[in-house]
């Protein structure tokens, strides 16, 4: 068959196969990569279960640190005022 003839030439159906075969590896990486980050999610689900108990309590102990700071900064300021009086 010549190839001005417009039929399917080796070539075409290379490429065309080729594509597909992308096509599909794309599709498979897609798919792998989103069950691994199901199961990362699932994985910090039941870490975090636990640790979101602890960081809980680690933020509230850092609020409390800030207010504390805060509240030394606030009678340092005043004393200052006081000492300009």
């Amino acid at each position: 068959m010549p190839v001005w003839g417009g039929g399917l030439t080796s070539h075409s159906t290379n490429y065309y196969g080729n594509q597909i075969r992308e096509e599909q590896e794309r599709g498979e990486r897609r798919w792998r990569r989103k069950k691994e980050e199901e199961r990362r999610k699932k994985k910090k689900r039941k870490e975090g279960e636990e640790e979101e108990e602890e960081e809980e309590e680690e933020e509230e102990e850092e609020e409390e640190e800030e207010e504390e700071e805060e509240e030394e900064e606030e009678e340092e300021e005043e004393a200052e005022e006081g000492e300009e009086k």
